[in-house]
């Protein structure tokens, strides 16, 4: 099992790369099938690896969205069919600003792990 430092990690990197996407700008993503997928899989990956964390570290963190994160998920992946693009958007350029610093304080300040 990954440890919460390591899904933390997963986080990030998902949050990186999807930045990456969003700086490109609202017309490629509203154009462009591929960029859209990618972002929703960004989504999917963040939301599946917040599902993945501990109850105790959620329950430390409060103020950061984590169910939020995993009802997201599921949404994109259990009713594909019904996605709303924009909301996809909003979420890449509005949500994960709010939260990135916060996951990335949070992932900062636990212990690095052992290897062994």
């Amino acid at each position: 099992m990954k440890s919460d430092k390591v899904r933390l990690k997963h986080i990030l990197d998902a949050m990186e790369v999807l930045m990456e996407y969003a700086a490109e700008g609202h017309d490629l993503f509203t154009r462009d099938r591929k960029t859209r997928l990618a972002m929703i899989h960004l989504v999917q990956m963040i939301g599946q690896a917040a599902g993945s964390l501990s109850p105790s570290l959620k329950e430390k963190t409060l103020e950061i969205l984590w169910k939020q994160m995993g009802v997201m998920r599921n949404v994109l992946v259990h009713e594909y069919f019904a996605v709303d693009d924009e909301l996809v958007w909003d979420v890449a350029i509005k949500d994960i600003l709010v939260i990135q610093g916060k996951i990335k304080t949070l992932w900062e300040s636990l212990p690095e792990e052992k290897e062994g």
